[in-house]
């Protein structure tokens, strides 16, 4: 590709994929809702939100799984399907592709009457796609925004184009174009296009960022396209960031560790004990966490302790002051039966989220509140 490359459509998941969702039920109302031209009949409805929406039809039409080689747009990069939660622009093929089992990626979402970089992590998809020749940037963001409106999404932040480059970031301030491209720039790819570098300055930009919840997560798309430098076709990149379970528990603070941070802090923090959602039963995985707690007391048996158990924000105040309690207390249990810790040195309490040592506006900031400590008496 000779041309220079503006792209993105961003879908971020936060959870498992719904079931299907097409927009095919629908046109009518997204055609009054956006007030385009008379045409606008017979060009919204081209992209698919996979998620169910009230009213929608069993057989509405879904462009998941749609020819490559619809509307001449050639053929797309092998491997390059798309994700099932958001389909492609229809017509649109795979420019190039990449995936990580487990990272983090930044969303702009409003942040009161500024904009900010969220960042979210999961099992993250990236398509780049080129729309068939011919269709405009407008036109190609209304169908996207209309499937995320009707696919029960809510919008964080949008805007478009001369809009997004008024925007002012409050976390690092810069153009928006430039953190669009970074976008696109920092995302994982297994054929990285060295043009994808060399990003004009965009004047006919477009985004939106929205979210879902559903019973397994919380889904976070964030879309944003421009013209292709030679204004033949539309560049899309779409990240997708599905919720994952990521291996915990693979590193252990050792012995030596926990008798140090004892003696200098007074406190340590582990993240190795291990708890299902919402249960007290420790998991199998904590067993190398308890064993190095247990030589740590072993190591200084004059020494007694707190076993504190925290949470993060999620669910009531009371619910989780039980729930940390009861935590807290199987600790103690495990190391008295299972490490002959004598139950004389222990103290169980829990605090629920009372004391949390990062933001819990963010799913990384929880994993750190949910922890178990160790405090001296």
């Amino acid at each position: 590709m000779r041309s220079r490359l503006i792209p993105f459509v961003f879908a971020a998941s936060l959870a498992v994929p719904a079931p299907a969702f097409s927009l095919g039920g629908v046109l009518d109302t997204v055609n009054q809702t956006i007030n385009t031209t008379k045409n606008a009949k017979d060009t919204v409805g081209k992209v698919s939100s996979n998620a169910p929406a009230p009213g929608s039809a069993a057989n509405a039409p879904s462009l998941a799984g749609a020819n490559a080689g619809t509307g001449g747009s050639g053929q797309d990069s092998s491997g390059g399907a798309d994700h099932p939660v958001l389909s492609r622009y229809a017509g649109s093929t795979v420019y190039t592709y990449g995936s990580s089992n487990y990272a983090s990626a930044p969303v702009i979402v409003r942040s009161g009457k500024d904009v900010a970089q969220q960042q979210f992590e999961g099992k993250i998809t990236n398509r780049l796609y080129l729309a068939p020749a011919g269709k405009t940037p407008l036109e190609v963001y209304r169908n996207y925004q209309a499937a995320l409106k009707n696919g029960g999404f809510t919008v964080l932040f949008e805007c478009e184009a001369p809009q997004c480059d008024k925007s002012h970031f409050v976390d690092a301030p810069g153009p928006f174009y430039v953190k669009a491209f970074r976008l696109v720039a920092d995302a994982n790819w297994e054929k990285y296009d060295p043009d994808m570098n060399d990003m004009p300055h965009p004047d006919d930009d477009y985004y939106i960022s929205a979210q879902k919840s559903g019973p397994n997560g919380v889904t976070t798309v964030q879309i944003a396209l421009t013209a292709h430098t030679s204004g033949q076709r539309v560049e899309q990149f779409v990240q997708v960031i599905d919720s994952a379970n990521m291996d915990m528990g693979q590193v252990t603070v050792n012995a030596e560790a926990i008798s140090n941070a004892l003696k200098e802090s007074g406190k340590i923090a582990l993240y190795g004990i291990l708890f299902d959602t919402n249960k007290a039963v420790l998991k199998p995985e904590s067993a190398p966490a308890l064993e190095q707690m247990a030589k740590a007391l072993k190591a200084d048996p004059s020494i007694k302790v707190y076993i504190v158990g925290h949470t993060d924000n999620q669910g009531s105040l009371e619910a989780n002051q039980t729930l940390s309690q009861r935590r807290a207390e199987a600790v103690v249990t495990a190391l008295s039966t299972q490490y002959s810790i004598p139950v004389a040195r222990m103290t169980a309490r829990g605090v629920a989220n009372l004391s949390p040592v990062a933001s819990n506006g963010s799913e990384d900031g929880r994993g750190k509140n949910r922890r178990v400590e160790m405090v001296l008496y």
